[in-house]
């Protein structure tokens, strides 16, 4: 749990995916961390309650993979907010924001940034399994109509007519 020194989520200009997914991620980090606060429920819920019945699931599925290997991969805990906690639901740790900024680069087809958010949180390693199932929730993510998808091409294809 992080206290009111850390930013505010507003600074980072988060979708309303990256916002669900914050919340998502931090009721299953406070699972991990105290099983005995049941918290994943609150993470299946939301995650229901934004994405559907069947896409909800499916997504907090894909997100807690991604955690698992993003918390075998880092040599240091996760630092989170409090997800029960109003004030602390309106910041965000260092983490938190490394991790928002690799999923948005990575559905954004950001290739150069996703890996430097990737070093970012594993402490240097381009960790595989982490890699893997990032970009395996990207894909699931619904893609919000008000932010461009940047796609880059290989200058070598510049050449084919």
């Amino acid at each position: 749990m992080m206290a009111l020194t850390a930013p505010l989520l507003a600074t980072l200009d988060p979708d309303t995916t990256e916002v669900g997914v914050l919340a998502v991620t931090r009721h299953f980090l406070a699972t991990l961390e105290n099983p005995g606060s049941q918290s994943w429920q609150f993470a299946f819920a939301i995650a229901s309650e934004r994405w559907g019945t069947t896409r909800g699931p499916q997504i907090a599925m894909a997100l807690f993979a991604m955690l698992q290997a993003l918390r075998a991969a880092r040599p240091v805990p996760f630092r989170h907010c409090d997800p029960l906690c109003p004030e602390d639901r309106l910041r965000v740790t260092p983490e938190e924001s490394a991790l928002l900024r690799m999923l948005r680069a990575m559905t954004t087809d950001l290739t150069h940034e996703a890996r430097q958010q990737v070093a970012a949180l594993t402490g240097g390693r381009m960790d595989p399994a982490l890699i893997r199932s990032g970009l395996a929730l990207a894909r699931m993510l619904p893609r919000p109509a008000a932010r461009a998808v940047h796609y880059r091409t290989h200058p070598g294809l510049a050449l084919v007519h």
